[in-house]
């Protein structure tokens, strides 16, 4: 079994287990860039009436494991 996830924040008990499980990564959105792009599609949504997309895809991310992320998420000040 290998399981991967989006939002890493969320992994970090699964991935600070002592040993091994099915769980290998989850992938880090970076808050800057996605909040930002967040809250201007809401900027817009509300000043101009512009509704934002069903789907906004999810870019800029980084592949966090066991290995790497204690290193990454303090990059992104989450730890």
């Amino acid at each position: 079994m290998i399981g991967i996830g989006i939002n890493g924040v969320d992994a970090v008990s699964e991935l600070s287990k002592g040993s091994a499980t099915g769980f290998y990564g989850s992938l880090l959105p970076s808050p800057d860039v996605h909040g930002y792009k967040s809250s201007q599609l809401l900027y817009n949504w509300v000043t101009k009436g512009e509704e934002p997309p069903k789907f906004t895809e999810v870019t800029d991310v980084v592949l966090i494991t066991r290995d790497n992320f204690k290193t990454e998420l303090a990059k992104k000040g989450l730890m």
